[in-house]
């Protein structure tokens, strides 16, 4: 997200939802795309071990889109764990890291 980016207020029943996709593309320097695919691999086997996540894909193509990585992930669980409040009260999805 870029710093100048409006900052998003989630409807509360959005927080409910028992089910949701993560989508994200990444943008890593090509020369360390396998450097940075060796960590990937750790939390990608923590993530999709645990019950919730359903699903768990992870996209590259090396010729057309040199270093980009996307991924795709499904959850059935809700969002509260994924909830914080920043200092201005806003709430904010973050990823929980592992």
């Amino acid at each position: 997200m870029s710093d100048n980016a409006p900052p998003v207020e989630l409807p509360d029943d959005i927080l409910n939802l028992s089910h949701f996709t993560l989508k994200a593309t990444l943008f890593i320097e090509p020369a360390r795309l396998d450097e940075f695919m060796g960590h990937f691999k750790k939390c990608f086997d923590e993530i999709t071990s645990r019950p919730e996540c359903e699903f768990f894909e992870v996209y590259t193509s090396p010729q057309r889109e040199p270093g980009v990585v996307q991924f795709v992930e499904d959850w059935y669980v809700t969002l509260c764990p994924f909830i914080v409040y920043n200092s201005d009260g806003l709430r904010l999805i973050v990823r929980m890291m592992i």
